[in-house]
């Protein structure tokens, strides 16, 4: 079920709420400073202020891995290392097109 469709205890955080799998390689997560924000902020919705996000991961110790735990997980959605779906997307292409050069020198 979405996350936007659950009913959703403030006092949950995102990392709980997710369930992102195997807790020792995602302990990094409880870092992050969306461990201690409404989860909602980080899925906007359509159309919806990606700002209030953003502003959360700009100031966040772990935005670095964060954003390349996000890229390298097509399935999530939502603001990731403040980054959204669609930026994740090109930075995929992107890292793709650096790897096809590289193999290709």
């Amino acid at each position: 079920m979405k996350l936007a469709q659950r009913a959703v205890n403030r006092t949950d955080s995102l990392w709980e709420l997710l369930d992102l799998g195997d807790p020792a390689s995602t302990e990094w997560m409880r870092d992050g400073l969306c461990a201690q924000t409404d989860p909602e902020e980080f899925f906007p919705g359509k159309g919806g202020d990606l700002r209030p996000a953003k502003a959360v991961c700009a100031g966040c110790p772990v935005l670095d891995r964060c954003r390349d735990y996000a890229v390298g997980r097509p399935e999530l959605s939502g603001i990731w290392g403040g980054t959204t779906a669609r930026e994740r997307v090109a930075l995929r292409v992107a890292a793709a097109a650096d790897d096809t050069d590289r193999q290709a020198a």
